[in-house]
């Protein structure tokens, strides 16, 4: 029975009735930036069309599993709010379970029903005969693929070799002498029967290939599309001859662009700002924010309605659509992320501070600052340093100030120190202390009121003024304004911090 490879059209009907998809990583390592696309937009197609968001755990290579893997992706996948309708822990008696290590028994299975009907055929070839074979093609010139030795062996030749090790291969069709299907990204492709080998279903030991095991679960579970990246698309002609084999219908291909670096190179894991290479949890790390890394990913491949680049989810899902995915590779540019980080944390400042000043303590907490003060104070400071830094871990590290006395031995301050004059300095210090007590300066207002007072009784202009007080106050040379600071650390500190500084000059 030949099944039907699914066109723009059925597509299209499918939506109506929800997309059933899938996120289907291997547990070979941590969640990167691309596997985080991948799951953006299977995500975004569920809610858009009121279907389902599936996560299976593709572990059949059991010689790439890394111990957690599966654990980290399910953890990176819940803090990036893409959240799962079924999965490994939350599963659906009907189609788990998700994890395929547990659904051997299903492959098998149908590795005998291809056997039976002629699709599939055992393979008794050594490694060694293998790679005979594959020395012998590269010196002809031929193509590497497997040399069909095994694929008209007789039934009485099988007999014969009951017992000996087998791999069950599929049997590329020669009657028919090329495979066409349908890709919403990149349209009718056509692949010549010549360009493949006849490939494995079912190793020696028993265990699926990903070309079997992949098609198997997606049609058991009912998956209506396969939003994947461009790596699987020469899979494709492969899978599409598994369904007709099968007399399944193909789910609707969608094959996601490639992603470049900025020299226009394949993406790798070690591309990145900062060392972070391209891993989700490294950024989660550094402080970027779930809301801007799926603004990034989305715009790998996608463009929304309007002008804008920034995204929130609700937006995305109800702009999502498979019409309006790129065909050309989409190149990652790192320096737009850190701008949409800049412009969903000035968001988050005005609309949900209370989060921002819970992620500060834990990270204060991890630098091991104990005496962090209240919610309010935290919360200010927040406000003051998001117009220069946009992730909260690197607050205690750049602003330490704002919960310890300044560093004046570090190089920054020995380097400010450098540049003025002991006898400025100590009388800036006193007439600062001076003002303070004339006037209790407690807003921002107020410390530029005493800033513009202090320059001329000094004797010192209104910059050498603010440069001192920077230097007393925070001991650093880059921050928010002075005054502004100031007013955050209350008058109390900042006279403490001027007053060490009034002695000098006088030695």
């Amino acid at each position: 029975m030949a099944a039907t490879t699914r066109t723009a059209s059925m597509a299209t009907a499918a939506l109506h009735a929800g997309a059933r998809v899938r996120f289907a990583p291997s547990p070979t390592g941590a969640l990167h930036l691309g596997g985080l696309r991948t799951a953006l937009y299977n995500h975004l197609l569920a809610r858009r069309t009121g279907g389902s968001f599936l996560l299976r755990i593709e572990d059949t290579d059991q010689s790439r599993l890394v111990p957690g893997a599966a654990d980290d992706l399910m953890r990176s996948l819940k803090w990036a709010g893409l959240h799962y309708d079924e999965g490994p822990d939350k599963p659906n008696s009907k189609y788990g379970p998700y994890v395929q290590s547990l659904r051997l028994d299903r492959y098998r299975a149908i590795a005998n029903d291809l056997l039976r009907s002629g699709h599939a055929y055992k393979c008794y070839c050594t490694p060694d005969r293998l790679a005979a074979a594959k020395a012998e093609a590269a010196k002809a010139g031929t193509p590497p693929g497997y040399d069909g030795h095994c694929r008209h062996l007789s039934a009485a030749e099988h007999q014969r070799r009951e017992g000996e090790p087998y791999v069950v291969r599929y049997r590329i069709p020669e009657a028919v002498k090329a495979t066409s299907f349908h890709d919403v990204v990149f349209k009718t492709i056509t692949v010549d029967h010549t360009t493949l080998d006849d490939f494995v279903l079912l190793k020696s030991d028993g265990w699926p290939t990903y070309h079997l095991a992949s098609v198997v679960d997606d049609h058991l579970m009912e998956i209506s599309h396969v939003l994947r990246g461009h790596e699987w698309l020469p899979s494709t002609p492969k899978h599409e001859l598994l369904y007709r084999a099968l007399g399944w219908d193909a789910p609707m291909w969608v094959h996601l662009p490639l992603l470049l670096n900025m020299d226009r190179k394949k993406l790798s894991k070690r591309d990145g700002n900062d060392g972070l290479g391209t891993f989700v949890s490294r950024f989660k790390d550094a402080g970027y924010h779930p809301e801007s890394l799926l603004n990034f990913v989305a715009l790998m491949g996608w463009t929304p309605r309007g002008a804008t680049e920034v995204v929130a989810m609700d937006d995305m899902i109800a702009q999502f659509s498979l019409e309006n995915l790129h065909l050309a590779p989409a190149v990652v540019d790192f320096d737009r992320l850190d701008w949409l980080q800049k412009v969903h944390f000035a968001k988050l400042v005005a609309e949900d501070p209370a989060r921002l000043v819970a992620e500060l303590k834990d990270a204060l907490k991890a630098h091991g600052i104990e005496n962090m003060g209240d919610d309010g104070y935290l919360q200010r400071v927040v406000t003051l340093i998001s117009t220069r830094l946009h992730r909260i871990p690197e607050i205690p590290a750049k602003s330490p100030y704002f919960w310890t006395d300044p560093n004046y031995d570090s190089p920054d301050a020995v380097a400010m120190r450098g540049s003025m004059k002991s006898a400025q300095l100590g009388m800036i210090a006193r007439h600062v202390l001076d003002h303070m007590v004339e006037t209790n300066p407690t807003t921002a207002a107020d410390f530029n009121a005493l800033i513009a007072a202090v320059a001329p009784r000094a004797g010192v202009s209104k910059n050498v003024t603010m440069v001192a007080l920077r230097y007393m106050v925070t001991a650093t040379r880059v921050g928010a304004g002075i005054a502004d600071t100031m007013a955050v650390l209350g008058r109390e500190v900042v006279e403490r911090r001027v007053a060490v500084h009034v002695g000098e000059g006088n030695e």
